[in-house]
């Protein structure tokens, strides 16, 4: 699926930019209501995604990550790596 930017000029709606859809291609059109704000549909489909990100990053693997970012960031592993670096 394809996002494009679009307006409606009065009569019908015209897209922003180019794109390479087939003749008579199926494409659907989300207009917020007038008295929403423009980021609120972008706000609610990051809301939405939270529990599939959350389980995608609340994991096991996760934690090793955070293990090697924190390791990162020690000062004697740093000397040893910039060593490392140095040699090769």
């Amino acid at each position: 699926m394809k996002t494009f930017n679009a307006h409606f000029d009065g009569r019908v709606i015209v897209l922003d930019e180019p794109a390479q859809l087939k003749p008579n291609a199926k494409v659907k059109v989300i207009a917020p209501d007038e008295d929403v704000p423009d980021n609120s549909l972008a706000s609610d489909c990051a809301r939405l995604s939270e529990p599939a990100f959350r389980a995608i990053w609340d994991n096991d693997a996760d934690d090793v990550y955070n293990e090697l970012a924190a390791m990162a960031q020690d000062p004697q592993v740093q000397l040893e790596l910039r060593a490392v670096k140095n040699r090769g």
